[in-house]
C-alpha cells in the first residue's frame, strides 16, 4: 500500500500539505468541503501541486511535517522539481529583525556550525496579536515560525495569532 504527501495550492494562492493513503478520496474530500475545520475549506477551488509516494505512512508523515515548515519559495522550488533551489533554500534563515525576511547577512549553514555537526540552538521573541510576547528557542527556526503561525507550536500563542 502507498502512501502520500501532497501539496495543495489554495484559490487564495498559499498552500496545504498533508498525507493519505488514498490520494484521489482525499482530494475530492478537500475540494467537497469534507473537513469543516480544515485550512483548505474557505479558499477552494483547489489544484494538486505536487505530490510524492511512500512506503509507510510513518515516511508520508514525516514528509508533510517537514514541508508545511518550509517557507513559501522552498516549497515552490519542490513543485519545480528544482533541486538547486530547494538547497539554496535550506541554508536560509529568517531575519530575527523581522522573523519574516530572510537574513542576508548570516553566513550559510555549514560556516555557523563552526566544525560542530549539530545546527546551532536559537532563542526567538513573538509578538503576539494581543501585543504580548512569547519567547522560546529551537533548533530550526523556519518550522518553529511555521508551527506557532498555524496554532500548532504552542496553547499560548494559538490563542493569539497572528503572531
Amino acid at each position: 500500500m502507498a502512501f502520500w504527501t501532497y501539496i495543495l495550492k489554495c484559490a487564495d494562492g498559499s498552500y496545504y500539505t498533508g498525507h493519505t493513503e488514498d490520494l484521489e478520496l482525499r482530494i475530492a474530500q478537500h475540494h467537497d468541503g469534507y473537513f469543516p475545520d480544515c485550512y483548505t475549506i474557505g479558499r477552494r477551488p483547489l489544484d494538486l501541486a505536487w505530490a510524492s509516494d511512500f512506503t509507510s505512512r510513518v515516511e508520508a508523515l514525516e514528509s508533510e511535517r517537514k514541508i508545511k515548515g518550509w517557507t513559501r519559495a522552498k516549497k515552490e522550488a519542490l513543485i519545480r522539481q528544482d533541486w538547486e533551489a530547494v538547497q539554496r533554500l535550506a541554508r536560509r534563515r529568517i531575519s530575527f529583525e523581522t522573523a519574516t525576511q530572510p537574513a542576508a547577512s548570516m553566513p550559510p549553514q555549514d560556516e555557523r556550525l563552526g566544525g560542530r555537526e549539530e545546527p546551532p540552538f536559537l532563542t526567538y521573541m513573538l509578538r503576539c496579536a494581543d501585543n504580548s510576547y512569547y519567547v522560546g528557542h529551537t533548533d530550526d527556526l523556519d518550522v518553529a515560525l511555521a508551527q506557532h503561525r498555524d496554532g500548532t507550536r504552542d496553547e499560548y500563542t494559538a490563542k493569539r495569532l497572528p503572531v
